[in-house]
């Protein structure tokens, strides 16, 4: 307990009882907002780094890089790109349905970024896919 902080008066009344048999944690509001702003803040540099690294996954696995031969309707770079928008954007329209219904952020929803990237990135390989196996004519 910090009595400096904005709630110095709760640390002074707890700081008031000792023993030896019982220990005493105080826990404030404040905590819990200090908490989840520490555990969100640490969350989006893996969040940004998996985001880069599910692109070059993608540009470097759906393959065919613009050339000269091929033309650059084949050239599946920005079909990457545009994936992880989508993803991006779905994530956000999720996150903020959520919060408009008035649901709570837990730590359960700092996994959701990740599982959602995950199954975006294996649904535009089965969409790449079958637009192979599809027929020209």
């Amino acid at each position: 307990c910090n009595p400096d902080d904005d709630e110095g008066q709760d640390c002074s009344v707890v700081s008031v009882f000792k023993s030896s048999e019982i220990t005493i944690y105080a826990a404030a509001s404040r905590s819990w907002s200090d908490e989840f702003g520490s555990v969100i803040s640490g969350d989006i540099s893996l969040i940004s780094m998996s985001y880069m690294i599910m692109i070059v996954y993608l540009v470097l696995n759906l393959g065919k890089f613009p050339c000269k031969p091929c033309p650059p309707v084949e050239s599946r770079s920005a079909l990457s790109f545009a994936t992880v928008l989508a993803i991006g954007l779905s994530m956000g329209a999720g996150f903020g349905i959520s919060s408009w219904f008035g649901f709570a952020y837990t730590p359960v929803h700092s996994v959701l970024p990740f599982v959602i990237l995950g199954l975006g990135v294996d649904d535009s390989f089965v969409i790449v896919n079958a637009l192979d196996q599809t027929s020209r004519s």
